[in-house]
């Protein structure tokens, strides 16, 4: 007597597959009873369907509970593999950047003025920056209406502190590297 091995997987039709899928897109951020009361009907909205797979897995060897194994495989798989496609998705698509706008030359000059006379000092960065903003010309360009139109003015002073940071530390290497 031969008996043919026990079943344990099956592979779904694509009609199933199409519905498990909808379903799992559906109920994805659902809570577990939510979930488990929209399954029950489901399964009644779709019972017609669901009878012809059960009967068609059934006669291929499979005797364990069929809706019992597609709850669990829309339940933990296919809404993880939902979310999974969408995470690819996102890291996929380059994140979209603003179009750089530089500071005038003015301001930058005067930048490279001020860290050029600090930078000797072995101040940091930091320091220096807070040297710099005590200086009058600081004032006149957060009052520069050019740059008001442009920035607001949270913005403007973090984009002169970020670019006075940024061109003292290139500067510094510059000159540690000379």
């Amino acid at each position: 007597m031969s008996t043919s091995p026990k079943i344990f997987r099956f592979v779904l039709t694509e009609e199933i597959k199409s519905l498990l899928e909808s379903f799992s897109r559906m109920h994805h951020n659902a809570d577990r009873k939510t979930f488990k009361k929209e399954w029950d009907l489901w399964k009644e909205a779709n019972k017609p369907v669901l009878d012809a797979e059960i009967e068609r897995i059934q006669a291929s060897g499979y005797d364990g509970d069929v809706l019992q194994k597609l709850f669990t495989s829309v339940r933990y798989y296919y809404r993880k593999k939902q979310s999974k496609e969408e995470e690819e998705e996102e890291a996929t698509s380059p994140p979209q950047r603003k179009e750089y706008q530089s500071f005038p030359k003015f301001i930058l000059n005067d930048m490279d003025k001020h860290i050029r006379e600090h930078i000797l000092h072995n101040h940091s960065p930091a320091e220096s920056y807070l040297e710099y903003t005590k200086q009058s010309q600081y004032d006149s360009f957060l009052n520069d209406p050019s740059l008001l139109e442009t920035y607001s003015r949270t913005e403007l002073i973090q984009k002169i502190k970020k670019t006075y940071k940024n061109r003292f530390h290139v500067d510094k290497k510059k000159s540690s590297s000379s």
